[in-house]
This record gives structure tokens, sequence and C-alpha cells, in this order.
């Protein structure tokens, strides 16, 4: 942080309190939406709580011995996977 080359949730994930990091991070983002800012804002928020899921997601899926979501690729059939892709490059404001 600040003048440091370690990232936060490096250092959290280092600890082993990277799921309640996580967790936390998903309810606080859910527990603001929609309560200030513009439609964008609010938009970021939404966002912000997938990224967390995802991250989520990763954690789960590396604790049963799976890929993590940064090394799979995208195969037919993974609407799922392409939607959230999409859904995740596109900027509006």
């Amino acid at each position: 942080y600040g003048g440091s080359n370690v990232q936060a949730i490096d250092a959290i994930e280092a600890s082993g309190h990277s799921t309640g990091f996580i967790m936390g991070s998903i309810v606080k983002y859910a527990m603001r939406y929609g309560k200030k800012g513009s439609y964008a804002e609010q938009r970021k928020d939404l966002m912000t709580i997938v990224h967390y899921g995802l991250m989520a997601l990763e954690e789960h899926d590396a604790m049963q011995g799976r890929v993590p979501l940064g090394e799979l690729t995208i195969t037919a059939g993974s609407s799922d996977t392409n939607r959230i892709n999409s859904m995740i490059s596109t900027e509006w404001e």
C-alpha cells in the first residue's frame, strides 16, 4: 500500500483471511447499492460486487483443486462466462 510493492489483497490472502475479506466486500457494496450517487456510481457498485463474486468463485474452485478462473479458456456453451466477461468489459457512463 502506498510506497509498498505489495497489494493489500495479496497480504490478506497470505494471512489466510481472503474469504472473509471477499465476502465482507460483497456485503459492503450490496448494502450501499442504490443509497447514494449517480446511475454510473451505482452501476460501479454492482460491478464491484461481480468482481468480488468472481474472486470468491475462483477461491472456492481453488480449494476444490479446480483451475482458477484466470486460467480458464472460454468454450462453446459457456454462456455465463461470455456474458460476465462482456458485462465487465463494457463501460457505461
